[in-house]
């Protein structure tokens, strides 16, 4: 059976073929603009307010002929703890006969993540959008809360291009290690799609061990790896500038390169190095991104910051050691994580 349908033409809704009572409801019901797993969204009109609003209504779980009220219950709980201009915010919520329920949102003016990119966006506008998405889930994060399906189609890319995420995933496994993978694997996912000809051209990203750390790990890496990317682009070329690297430009683009790869210990250290030493670049500005991540991640290792950095020729010891302890660092940092 169909879990539901909206017939536009009559405003009759009906759930698992049942005719919702919508007679009382203080909304009117214009037509379908989403839909997924648990939920049809419409949209609406507040008569007395006279502002058009987003209306969800939940559909049964599976198998089950009625909505689930936890899934419900934890939905919009979530949603009621964010204040954010990056997220969707709830303006009410409610039951029909105590059976059927929904919850009225802000209207967003705007298209989904996946067709924004279906037309094609340039380099710099995709990073923004990534920026924006994992800042927000970083903030997300520290509250205590996983969005649970965050997907491109669950990220709205407004007029303006700035964002709005929407439709907190309701999980029965919220606080397992189900939910967290979850929450990992749709974090990352969405990031690739927004790096995706970067990361088929680079492939500089330990996708199958970040895949195994907890989602906290995921919004720090991306942003690492957008940086990175930029840097890597600069040196061989085809990022949009004017393509000329003076000494200054160089130097700070090897510091910045070491920064981010030590930041967040899940790059494939090998093809970032083999980027950089098939570049143009000098071999004195090499040797400080040698010198660099040799040192932080000895600092990192041992807890002891001195913030002493010296460069490192650019002989196989050096690369050698300096890929060796970059890979203890990465082992130190899961350990802490209890991975």
């Amino acid at each position: 059976m169909t879990k539901y349908h909206f017939d536009e033409n009559t405003k009759e809704l009906f759930i698992s073929g049942e005719k919702i009572n919508i007679a009382d409801l203080s909304y009117e019901l214009n037509k379908e603009i989403g839909q997924g797993a648990n939920g049809i969204v419409l949209e609406g009109k507040d008569p007395l307010l006279e502002r058009t609003v987003a209306i969800k209504f939940w559909l049964p779980y599976k198998n089950q002929r009625k909505p689930d009220f936890d899934r419900f219950r934890n939905e919009i709980q979530k949603i009621a703890q964010l204040d954010s201009d990056k997220i969707v915010r709830i303006h009410h919520a409610d039951a029909i006969d105590d059976t059927y329920f929904y919850a009225v949102y802000e209207f967003v003016q705007g298209e989904t993540l996946r067709r924004w990119l279906e037309k094609g966006q340039q380099f710099w506008l995709r990073c923004s959008i990534l920026e924006q998405i994992y800042h927000e889930m970083r903030n997300v994060h520290k509250m205590g809360i996983y969005h649970g399906d965050l997907h491109d189609r669950n990220v709205l890319i407004k007029p303006d291009n700035s964002i709005k995420i929407i439709d907190f995933g309701t999980s029965f496994f919220s606080n397992t290690e189900k939910s967290r993978q979850r929450e990992t694997d749709l974090l990352l996912k969405t990031g690739l799609l927004l790096l995706k000809q970067e990361d088929e051209k680079y492939n500089i990203l330990e996708k199958e061990i970040l895949k195994k750390s907890p989602p906290e790990c995921v919004p720090c890496s991306m942003l690492r790896l957008r940086n990175v990317i930029e840097d890597l682009k600069s040196l061989d070329g085809t990022l949009d500038d004017d393509g000329t690297l003076d000494d200054y430009s160089k130097s700070r683009i090897m510091f910045s390169l070491a920064t981010d790869v030590c930041e967040s210990p899940f790059f494939n250290l090998d093809n970032v190095f083999r980027f950089i030493q098939n570049s143009a670049i000098e071999d004195t500005y090499i040797e400080i991104f040698i010198g660099y991540v040799i040192s932080t991640c000895k600092d990192n290792i041992n807890g002891l910051y001195d913030g002493t950095i010296k460069k490192k020729s650019l002989s196989s010891e050096n690369i050698e050691n300096m890929n060796s302890i970059y890979c203890k660092w990465r082992r130190k940092y899961l350990q802490d994580l209890n991975i």
